[in-house]
């Protein structure tokens, strides 16, 4: 993992994600500690972090959090703003979070639906 993937994840940790490695620049994100099930994995490729954050216009960025800021330190965190909240806004089912070059693209499944109420009986 390059340096900037690993500054995510341990920026995420830092905030009070629970974040899990589970493959390479694939992490898994539990809503609880405790949980099982993860509610959403993230993609950190490494060519992808970096070029995700080139993309970024210096316009779009610069002064954003101060102007003490530097354009890359400015680049940095709100990458890291927009990674958590993908993480954070799931609902239901499991999310997959990618970093894919300039963009994050979101994929979320859907949890099954509740059957509609009645009186169900299984039969063999």
């Amino acid at each position: 993992m390059d340096h900037l993937a690993h500054r995510i994840v341990k920026d995420l940790r830092r905030n009070g994600l629970v974040i899990d490695d589970v493959g390479e620049d694939w992490f898994a994100f539990r809503d609880d500690a405790d949980a099982g099930e993860p509610g959403a994995f993230l993609y950190l490729p490494v060519d992808d972090v970096e070029r995700y954050l080139q993309a970024m216009r210096p316009e779009d960025v610069a002064g954003v959090f101060g102007p003490e800021v530097s354009l890359a330190e400015a680049r940095y965190r709100l990458a890291l703003v927009h990674v958590e909240e993908n993480l954070l806004s799931h609902h239901s089912g499991i999310r997959y979070v990618v970093l894919d070059g300039e963009e994050i693209r979101i994929f979320d499944t859907s949890a099954p639906a509740d059957p509609p109420a009645g009186n169900y009986q299984w039969n063999a």
